[in-house]
């Protein structure tokens, strides 16, 4: 017997106003409330409760993720996805948000994020990356890739 199951990959490049683009990508922690959501959607159950909705991101964070976080370390802005792609025969789903030039998380150095549950609270997914020092002179683009094999 095959197993499945989901795993996600991570990425957030800083982008200057010149178009310089600086990458950094990783694989993520889902959490054990990913495997909750997922058994209650599969029945339709609060269909729209535990949908993937928005990315929340976090300054100073020390803690590595584990699949039992429920939140960010230190929380500092939440925004729904900007755009979202099936890919592979809808088996994998790409979701990506774009912090503008202009945008509330600028002063904050930024260090975690996580999808976060149409109900606004309920955290998917969470990673750590390098500490990006949120201004006006760059955006910030994360992407999680969700896997279903």
């Amino acid at each position: 017997m095959t197993k499945g199951g989901c795993y996600g990959e991570f990425s957030v490049v800083m982008i200057d106003k010149k178009g310089s683009r600086s990458r950094y990508k990783s694989p993520n922690v889902i959490t054990f409330d990913m495997s909750k959501a997922l058994s209650h959607l599969l029945v339709g159950d609060a269909a729209g409760t535990y949908a993937a909705t928005y990315l929340a991101v976090g300054e100073g964070a020390s803690l590595a993720p584990t699949r039992s976080d429920t939140s960010l370390e230190s929380f500092v802005a939440q925004y729904p996805f900007g755009d979202i792609v099936f890919l592979q025969g809808d088996i994998r789903v790409e979701l990506k948000v774009l912090l503008d030039f202009v945008d509330p998380a600028n002063g904050s150095t930024l260090q975690e994020a996580g999808l976060v549950a149409a109900d606004g609270t309920t955290l998917l997914t969470r990673q750590l990356h390098v500490p990006i020092s949120k201004t006006e002179d760059h955006q910030v683009e994360y992407t999680w890739i969700i896997h279903f094999t």
